[in-house]
Formats: structure tokens, sequence, C-alpha cells
């Protein structure tokens, strides 16, 4: 009777059988995990790219038509599939130079020329939009929403 208990449990310790199953049982949660991740990221870098879309078509609007912050606001937010729930944050308009050697835009405040140029300072109309989105998935140790802004800067005409 022991010795066909003994030889019992030898033959399981040598079976194979249900290996893959218990391979794929341990690996399929985190391969899961990261599947939901990867497309939660990717959902939330698609509006990201929108919102920013948003930003740069108020700066081509402020561009072609002049400062006005409800033109600004409506080209922001028609631009994108978002509409009205992209939010412009802010819309300035700066008298500014441009860097010839960065190209950075700095503020000329009462300067008549640029420096280094000796042109003189244009204006140029800076567009901030926020857009507030919830992740799908939220990993530990991160918040669930965040707030997504895109910026967009054009020299007025």
């Amino acid at each position: 009777m022991c010795r066909r208990a003994f030889a019992k449990t030898a033959a399981l310790r040598r079976s194979r059988d249900g290996v893959a199953a218990l391979e794929f049982a341990l690996t399929a949660p985190v391969l899961i995990l990261l599947m939901v991740g990867a497309i939660s990221f990717g959902a939330a870098y698609r509006v990201k790219m929108q919102v920013g879309n948003a930003a740069r078509a108020g700066a081509a609007y402020a561009s072609a038509h002049g400062f006005s912050q409800s033109g600004i606001t409506a080209a922001a937010q028609n631009a994108t599939a978002l509409s009205t729930d992209v939010g412009v944050a802010a819309a300035n308009a700066t008298s500014s130079c441009v860097d010839p050697a960065t190209g950075t835009i700095t503020g000329a405040g009462e300067a008549k020329t640029c420096p280094g140029t000796g042109s003189a300072p244009g204006t140029y109309v800076t567009v901030t939009t926020q857009l507030p989105y919830k992740l799908i998935l939220t990993p530990p140790g991160m918040a669930s929403s965040m707030t997504l802004t895109g910026v967009a800067v054009a020299r007025l005409k």
C-alpha cells in the first residue's frame, strides 16, 4: 500500500501535464495589466495631441485675424472633436523679440528695437488650452485624473 502511494506520487512529480496552463495563469494577469496600461497611455497621448492642436488652431486664428479672445476660443474649441470640453486657459498678446541665436521669444518691454537684430519687436500671441482627463486605468501611486495642457505661440500680422 505504501509502495503504491509512493509510485503514484513519483509519477505525479514526473508528469508535465498542465504546466503550460499554470504558466499562462501566472503570466496572463501581468500581460493584461501591461496591455491595458499601454492602451490607457495611448488614449491619453491622443487626447494630449488634440489639446495641443486646439492651442495651435487658436494661435493660427489670432495670426490670421488679429487678437480676439472670443475668436481664439471658438477656433480652439472647433479644431478638434473635443469641442467645448477644451478650455482656453489664457490667450495674451505681448510685444516680444526673437533671439536669433536660440530662437527663443523674450519680452521686449518698452524697447524700441530688439537686441542682437536691431529690428522692431513683434506682437506675439500665446494660447494655452487645458482639458481635464480621467485615466482608463489608474496605476498604483498615480492620480486618477490629470489636466492635459497645450501651448502655442504665433506672431500677429
